[in-house]
Parts: structure tokens; sequence; C-alpha cells
């Protein structure tokens, strides 16, 4: 019985006739404590191989991205960003994963040009952007989102969102799911676009505390012969500069300063501003300067009894002084520009 033991109990030994060499990896960790290098142990002899702090590494993150130093005094070894300047401490081990997550995070352009496979330098995805896009999918909402904003922000015609030039781009470069959709459809998305900013701006104005500057001037369409009224608003948040164009108004009654004030006050209301109006800037027009005494009283205006509610354009008066001094130069320009030509 105890032979029998004896003999399932060698049974269980492993063979060492699989390999006439062994190489067994153990992982070790970095300078930041994720486990980055490899040391191999081999059977024969017993050697160790490891990465030395003082030797070129051989990975492409540390040769192609990093400065290595050492510093004299401590006789610690430092990694230098090529592209930022930012300084790493290097651990006894020679790890570099924090190295290769600052690539990844702050210059995913460089760390996209690293072949993951073999390390060497290859060239940059088409698709490599300022962050990895991970598990991408197509979003139809997220694509009519986003075409109702480029065509607002560059000024394009509704109708670019139907160019075929557009979707054959797209669908050969950047998504054969691209598809176009009709200036009908973009209208009714940069509407509603519109309407939600409205309700996030006049839902911030009615909770906040601080004050609010408006401009406000009249523009002519000489083309269809309308006329526009448009107001901004101006404010510090947070010791940051704001602005926002609150309306932009078809105006054509009568220029006088009550319709100019009663337009004014609509909009006022809409976004809560009420009694938070700081100034108001107007040019000289007379019907604008006839419409401040109301304007100031409806807004309470009692920072400095209202003195500086009225903020006269600073453009506009440079504009009057320099129409009168090239009126006062009569001829004189004339011949200028005769001599000129």
């Amino acid at each position: 019985m105890i032979h029998v033991l004896h003999k399932n109990n060698n049974s269980r030994q492993p063979s060492m006739k699989r390999s006439s060499r062994m190489t067994m990896r153990r992982r070790t960790r970095g300078g930041d404590g994720t486990p980055d290098d490899e040391q191999e142990l081999e059977d024969e002899g017993r050697s160790t191989t490891t990465t030395q702090i003082g030797k070129k590494s051989k990975s492409p993150i540390i040769e192609n991205n990093y400065t290595k130093r050492k510093d004299e005094k401590t006789e610690k070894w430092y990694a230098s960003c090529n592209h930022c300047k930012k300084e790493f401490s290097l651990g006894t081990s020679g790890g570099y994963g924090s190295l290769k997550r600052h690539l990844q995070s702050a210059h995913f352009v460089e760390y996209a040009k690293i072949d993951k496979d073999n390390g060497k330098q290859t060239q940059i995805s088409r698709f490599a952007n300022s962050q990895p896009f991970g598990n991408f999918s197509y979003d139809d909402k997220k694509h009519l989102t986003g075409m109702s904003h480029l065509i607002v922000e560059e000024n394009l015609p509704y109708i670019f969102s139907e160019s075929l030039a557009l979707r054959d781009y797209a669908q050969g470069t950047l998504n054969p799911q691209f598809r176009n959709y009709s200036r009908k459809t973009i209208k009714k998305e940069v509407i509603r676009q519109y309407n939600l900013e409205k309700e996030k701006l006049q839902i911030f104005f009615a909770y906040f505390d601080g004050r609010v500057s408006i401009c406000s001037d009249i523009w002519e369409d000489t083309y269809h012969h309308l006329y526009y009224l448009g107001l901004t608003a101006h404010y510090i948040d947070d010791w940051n500069m704001h602005k926002h164009v609150l309306a932009f108004r078809e105006f054509n009654d009568r220029h006088t300063a009550d319709n100019i004030y009663i337009l004014i006050e609509r909009i006022l209301i809409e976004y809560n501003l009420i009694d938070k109006v700081f100034t108001v800037g107007f040019d000289n027009a007379s019907n604008n300067t006839a419409a401040i005494p109301r304007l100031r009283e409806l807004c309470g205006a009692s920072t400095l009894m209202g003195r500086f509610f009225h903020q006269r354009c600073a453009c506009h008066i440079l504009n009057l002084c320099v129409q009168d001094g090239l009126a006062a130069l009569g001829n004189a320009l004339e011949v200028v520009k005769a001599e000129l030509n």
C-alpha cells in the first residue's frame, strides 16, 4: 500500500524533459506602483536580465518621446517629456507606466504613432483625435444636432445639409452611415436648439444676483427694406466676462422713443432682467436718447443716481468727429484725392 502511494506521488511531478530551457516571467512594478517591466529568469545558469536605469531603454515610448537624465546629487533618474517638458521620477525598476499614461492622455497624437503590437513608430491613424474614440457608435440625433450647430456657426444656408458633395465626402472618409437631412429638418432643429438655449438663459438670469449691461442698435436690410433691433447682454460672472445676444427682432414700426422702449421692455421681461440692468449702451440718435428716461425708471437705476445709466457708443461718437473733420476740410480733400488718382 505504501509502495503504491509512493508511486502515485512520483507520477504527479512535472516532467523536466518538455524543454531543455525554461523561461519564467514575473511582473515587476514601476516607479508609479503599476506592473510594467518584465524580468526574465533562465533555468540555465539562473542568470537574470533586467532593464537598468542607466542604460538606454528599449521602449519607443522612452526613446522617442522622453529625455532621461540622472541627478548627480541624489543619483535618481528622471524622464522629461519632449512635448510639454513635464518631468517624471523613475523608480529603481525602470518602469514607464506613468510615462505611457501621460502620452495617452496629454499627447494622444504622438501616442497613436506607437504600434502597440511591435512597439515601432508607424503612421498615425486617420481617426486619431484629442482622445481615444473607444467603441464608437453612430448616433443620428447627435448627427442632426451637430449639423445644425455647424450651419449656424458658419453662417451656412439650410440647403447645405442636402449637398451631395458633403454626403460623398462624409460617407467616403468619415462614416459610411452618414446621411443628408432636408433643409426643413435642419430649420426645425435650429429653432428647437434656439428655444432650448433661450430657456437655459432665462432660468440663469432668473437666479442671477449680479448686474447686467445691455446694448441695443437698429439695422436696416436694404435689400428687403426691413429693419431689425438687436439687444445684447454683458456681465461678469466669477471674474469672467460673458456676452449673449438676447434678441434680433424685426422692427418695422416707426422708430420713435416709445416704440424702442416698448420692444426693449418686452425683451427684458422675457429674460427676467428688469431689476438687474446696470447700464444701457445706445448710439447718439435722438430717439434712443429720448427712450433713456423711461428705461431708467423701468429698471430702477439707483447706482450713482442713474447718472451713468446711459452709455453712449464710443464708435458712434468717433464717427461723428471724423465726419465733422472731413466737412471742415472742404475742397482740400478733393484736391488730395485728385493728386492720388
